[in-house]
């Protein structure tokens, strides 16, 4: 490994002021450690990395992002330029971005100097390894998917990896910790500090908002004398202050629990803790699109109540190339809604599978189908398969095999593939409002249990095994 002395020359070389040395000393003081024999040290540029700011570098043989916290933990990632598969970088107003496809996964590297932005992604872009032109972008991701996922066993048809059955895992830390959000219990030290974080991040917010407004009206006024000046940045600074406390006041009243306590907080909360690479979106924080799909439902016959309005909302987006959808219901001419959601599944298959596999539908037996490309082609216990083309019974026998658990618990599954496969789980999760026992948080979590459990099997049943980063992520997850 070189020494600081030799890290040291390699950024004089790089002319790195000394400002900046400052800035990332810590960062800096760990690459002796970090750093291997004969790698040098050819970009350096701060910066943040999903919910870390630190410091990014490129050497001769990788590229890495280095924060070490004001506690001292040390967080490093690698990237290997040969597995980076596509850049793309974007300069804001004030910062830039740069956007890069690794293992199939678009990561973002933000709040990068933006005068410096368009180098560094050059030189990046230069490194990185380059693929057979035949190949595009899309296929080499999966390409490095199934080479990082997938263990050397062979898959049974040649399609998908076997699964054991399904197993639902006792998660009490998760009721815990759902208790304490929720008011049941006083907050454990790790949700605190949680908050204290929520806390400063919307201080600073609504204090660079005012920042700005103030340096913009005031350059308008600069003619002006300084007393009206005066006068107007004390009105800023009131405004500004109140504003502040008002939102400060939303903010309390949100972590503090004085919302409802319904089952939807308490399934948003579980796919938090479960794993930090779900995401949940709320619906005020800017995802305000409610698809009706009813009319696809009755089609495809996953539904054949025809006085229902069905909405998909609420969707997972940072899952490896899959989503998940809660499925909400609504009698027409009632204002009703009725006491349970849905789930719907959007997942991708490998490659070869995709490719291999004929579309199919598979509806619970007595709906009845509006497309005519589906014809049926063989008739279950209690669900009909319908088909474009034939497919092979070793295939269907995995694919029934891989739903089974959820057709012994007499769910209403239905399936359809055609590039994705789509499973749709009818008024599987109860809503409930007004929470006022363990009890009940218990039914709620018991549901949603069952679901993540089944999520898990279909990465198994997809890919023969969990990436590392998603066990590394569970693990993260229950910190909070």
């Amino acid at each position: 490994m070189p020494s600081m002395e030799e890290v040291q020359r390699q950024l004089q070389e790089l002319h790195v002021s000394d400002h900046r040395r400052k800035l990332m000393r810590k960062e800096i003081e760990e690459l002796p450690n970090i750093l291997k024999d004969n790698e040098k040290i050819l970009r350096l540029m701060g910066g943040t990395y999903q919910t870390f700011t630190g410091m990014f570098i490129a050497t001769n043989s990788r590229f890495l992002f280095i924060d070490k916290g004001y506690k001292g933990k040390l967080t490093l990632y690698e990237f290997k330029y040969d597995e980076l598969l596509d850049m793309k970088y974007n300069l804001g107003w004030v910062y830039g971005k740069i956007d890069m496809l690794y293992l199939g996964k678009w990561i973002k590297l933000e709040m990068l100097e933006k005068e410096e932005t368009e180098s560094f992604f050059h030189f990046i872009n230069d490194q990185r390894g380059s693929f057979s032109s035949s190949i595009d972008d899309s296929t080499v991701a999966e390409i490095k998917i199934e080479k990082e996922m997938n263990p050397q066993s062979h898959r049974k048809s040649g399609l998908f990896y076997e699964v054991s059955d399904l197993q639902i895992e006792e998660r009490p830390e998760v009721k815990e910790k759902v208790s304490r959000w929720l008011g049941f219990k006083p907050l454990d030290p790790s949700q605190e500090q949680y908050i204290k974080k929520l806390k400063k991040r919307y201080f600073w917010r609504v204090f660079l908002a005012a920042l700005i407004l103030a340096v913009i009206v005031i350059s308008l006024i600069v003619q002006s004398s300084l007393i009206e000046v005066w006068k107007f940045a004390v009105f800023l600074s009131v405004l500004w202050i109140g504003g502040a406390w008002v939102l400060q006041k939303e903010l309390n009243e949100d972590i503090n629990k004085k919302k409802s306590t319904s089952s939807l907080v308490i399934y948003k909360y579980c796919i938090r803790y479960w794993n930090s690479f779900f995401e949940y979106l709320i619906p005020n924080s800017g995802y305000r699109i409610k698809p009706n799909v009813t009319g696809m439902f009755l089609k495809y016959g996953f539904e054949n109540r025809r006085n229902i309005k069905i909405t998909r909302f609420f969707h997972f987006p940072k899952l490896q190339k899959d989503r998940i959808y809660y499925i909400s219901y609504k009698m027409k001419k009632h204002t009703e809604t009725t006491k349970r959601m849905g789930l719907y599944f959007e997942l991708t298959l490998p490659k070869e599978t995709r490719q291999s596999l004929k579309s199919f539908l598979l509806v619970p037996k007595g709906n009845k189908l509006k497309s005519e490309k589906y014809t049926l082609q063989q008739s279950l216990v209690a669900h009909n398969l319908y088909t474009e083309k034939a497919i092979p019974q070793e295939q269907l026998d995995e694919i029934i095999s891989f739903l089974q658990p959820l057709i012994n618990r007499d769910i209403g599954v239905a399936v359809k593939f055609h590039h994705h496969l789509e499973i749709y789980l009818a008024y599987f999760l109860e809503t409930k409002e007004q929470l006022k026992s363990e009890e009940q948080i218990q039914q709620i979590i018991d549901g949603i249990h069952l679901w993540y459990a089944f999520y898990e099997r279909s990465i198994i049943w997809r890919y023969g095994q969990f990436p590392a980063e998603w066990k590394e992520g569970e693990e993260q997850a229950l910190e909070y």
